[in-house]
């Protein structure tokens, strides 16, 4: 009977290793806490940086995949990622990069992330769809159409008065 007690208990207490070292293993696997960027909204074709809250037992480096992207009709595109950045440990214990946006599309509106964690050797891929930063669009083109931007350039309303003008003055020149 004491033997089959003490066998139980060998069983139990393996069992209960066990358990302990998958919930070890779970908790050690690095996680994105958070996503900011300096400024808040970048402005297409600025350069900005991303800070990343990262959590992770033994993380060795840090790296990001960023892609310029549209939501647009018929289903969301991506463009011209820029690999494997190095996210730098700064002194709050976030990670951070800078990337100069390229503006190849018109239709960009919003950038992704994928993170690329070494965590003691083991590499994970970390993405999400809500890690998203929206562009500063609007302020781009003054957003108005055709009415000319914040800067006083005119719009399309100077070409239609130029227009105007040299007709009425080649009206008044053949009458004369």
């Amino acid at each position: 009977m004491k033997n089959k007690k003490s066998n139980l208990f060998l069983v139990f207490f393996l069992i209960f290793c066990l358990f302990l070292s998958m919930a070890s293993v779970v908790s050690a696997d690095p996680t994105v806490n958070s996503i900011t960027t300096e400024p808040e909204s970048p402005k297409p074709l600025s350069t900005f940086t991303v800070i990343a809250d990262i959590s992770g037992e033994n993380i060795i480096s840090v790296k990001v995949t960023i892609s310029e992207c549209t939501e647009g009709p018929p289903s969301e595109q991506c463009f011209v990622p820029h690999y494997n950045l190095v996210m730098e440990l700064n002194d709050e214990g976030k990670y951070e990069t800078e990337v100069t946006l390229t503006g190849t599309q018109a239709s960009i509106d919003h950038v992704q992330y994928l993170f690329t964690i070494d965590d003691n050797g083991t590499e994970y891929a970390l993405t999400e769809k809500d890690w998203r930063t929206y562009l500063d669009i609007d302020s781009d083109n003054g957003g108005t159409n055709g009415g000319g931007d914040e800067n006083g350039s005119p719009g399309f309303e100077l070409v239609l008065i130029l227009i105007a003008v040299s007709i009425a003055f080649i009206i008044y020149r053949k009458k004369r």
